[in-house]
């Protein structure tokens, strides 16, 4: 499989035990494929939980590999017994080595989806073809390019003018500035 980096990574012929690399990726695999999951990257409240199965519930917590908290437990990944672990998000400088390091300290086939938030219809797609799922990914990238279209067809309306200024902070001081541009500010700029 050809990830988004343009790594090639020998996957199983069938796959049926997936974990997520993180928060981002689980939040995708939850809408493609939360019956995979072996395992989360943080546990689900009861308000999230009430749209799935009763078995997520009971999945291990792994942590995060990358990201502010980097603390996935790489032994609970190893005893779940994923086939792959799917990273998602923003293609960031290093990353290409940090996933092969991943894999190899894992054992484990690691691929990286690239998620950007005008194009979540290739992730999907690619996804689709990843796990032999390619009705679920047509309909989840069907979905994303009308809902972003959408979006833009309504802003487009807007005159810059007319529209408001926002502050995307975080932190438990709220001190922690998403920057404009960022990956994690898309939703804001558009």
């Amino acid at each position: 499989f050809t990830d988004s980096l343009g790594r090639e990574v020998e996957i199983p012929t069938v796959i049926d035990a997936v974990a997520p690399s993180g928060f981002t990726a689980q939040q995708v695999l939850l809408t493609m494929a939360p019956d995979l999951l072996v395992g989360m990257a943080e546990q689900l409240g009861d308000n999230q939980l009430k749209y799935f199965s009763d078995g997520l519930s009971q999945l291990p917590v792994f942590g995060a590999a990358f990201g502010s908290k980097g603390d996935m437990n790489k032994e609970a990944v190893a005893a779940a017994a994923p086939q792959i672990v799917i990273d998602t998000g923003e293609p960031k400088k290093g990353l290409e080595e940090d996933l092969d390091n991943l894999q190899t300290q894992l054992g484990i086939p690691v691929v990286f989806i690239s998620t950007p938030l005008n194009d979540y219809a290739t992730a999907y797609t690619m996804l689709g073809d990843l796990l032999g799922m390619q009705e679920r990914g047509k309909e989840l990238a069907d979905y994303c390019d009308n809902a972003y279209a959408e979006v833009e067809a309504a802003m487009a309306a807007i005159p810059e003018a007319d529209r408001i200024d926002v502050a995307y902070l975080m932190g438990d001081a709220g001190l922690n500035a998403i920057a404009k541009g960022s990956y994690q500010g898309t939703i804001i700029d558009l």
